[in-house]
């Protein structure tokens, strides 16, 4: 390094200054430009007209130079300058010279914060993206889970819990808009001598194929799911007795003209027995709508099966078809 400062001290600078891209200035005690390299007009950029230090920094970076101005010895810092609307900060150091001047030089770290705010935007905004994935990837995954959780995964109609939901807000409407509401029970008749007989692994095709008939029968806005073992429930909005008997008579005219194919192994006719219960808008829950219709099934099965039973009042009526 001696030999350095001893080389440099017998040579004339003009020819480094202007090859070198550190911003040499020559100042006065107040920051004032006096003279200054070429490199240092790029600091300038637009601000030609500044006249001192001051002006070409933030305001953050201001009071650091006063303080380097004033301790009037060698100091380092960084600083940050305004070249338009960018801000890039600077490796400065400070040397005091004779009468009062200072000798200014700054060496660009070519950090440009328009740079930074745009990289910094482009990688919020993929951030941004990803994240924007990976929320329908989750809420995707958390449908398909919600549809599991509400799906018999037997038949693949909508299981107890669901139907039963489902029930209940057509109970909540029909009390709110006075509409007629009325459910079917279905029970397959002879379904514990299929099991018994011919296995388990037959009893589920039977239910199968059964919950794919029942499907045949609703419309669009009506709600069919399987609520346990081999018993159905209908939902039926907007529907009164009339109606209900002719979807009760569908139904068991479906399964009795139904083709029942297993490998292997002869069956019986399936049978089914449906008992139906109309809601009593505003007087009674779903428990007691479940329990009327439950009753009327129970009815009809004992009655022999293959029937329909209907219990929409407190006296119950009976329908052989």
């Amino acid at each position: 390094m001696d030999n350095l400062e001893k080389e440099f001290s017998s040579l004339k600078p003009a020819a480094f200054l202007g090859y070198t891209q550190c911003a040499v200035v020559l100042i006065d005690s107040s920051g004032n430009l006096l003279e200054w390299n070429p490199a240092f007009d790029k600091v300038m950029g637009r601000n030609q007209a500044a006249r001192s230090i001051q002006e070409l920094l933030s305001n953050s970076s201001q009071p650091h130079f006063e303080i380097m101005l004033s301790a009037n010895e060698i100091r380092q810092t960084h600083l940050e300058f305004l070249l338009g609307s960018k801000r890039e900060e600077n490796n400065c150091l400070l040397l005091p010279l004779t009468n009062g001047r200072f000798l200014f030089c700054a060496e660009f770290s070519h950090i440009s914060w328009d740079d930074e705010l745009i990289k910094a935007r482009l990688e919020l905004e993929e951030s941004r993206r990803n994240h924007a994935l990976k929320q329908i990837e989750l809420e995707s995954l958390l449908a398909q889970v919600d549809e599991i959780s509400y799906t018999d995964a037997l038949t693949f109609l909508p299981n107890r819990k669901r139907v039963l939901i489902d029930l209940q807000l057509e109970i909540m409407r029909s009390d709110r808009y006075h509409k007629p509401l009325t459910i079917l029970l279905v029970d397959i008749d002879n379904f514990l001598s299929i099991n018994s007989n011919l296995g388990h692994a037959a009893g589920d095709q039977v239910l199968t194929q059964v919950a794919c008939e029942l499907l045949t029968c609703i419309r669009q806005i009506d709600r069919l799911g399987r609520i346990g073992g081999d018993e159905f429930l209908f939902v039926l909005p907007s529907t009164n007795k009339t109606n209900s008997l002719v979807v009760a008579n569908r139904v068991l005219e479906k399964i009795r003209t139904m083709q029942v194919k297993l490998e292997g192994s002869a069956i019986p006719a399936v049978r089914i027995s449906v008992g139906i219960a109309q809601y009593r808008i505003g007087r009674e829950s779903r428990e007691d709508l479940l329990n009327r219709a439950d009753q009327a099934l129970h009815i009809a099965k004992n009655n022999g099966g293959d029937r329909l039973e209907v219990f929409l009042t407190s006296k119950k009526s009976s329908t052989n078809s």
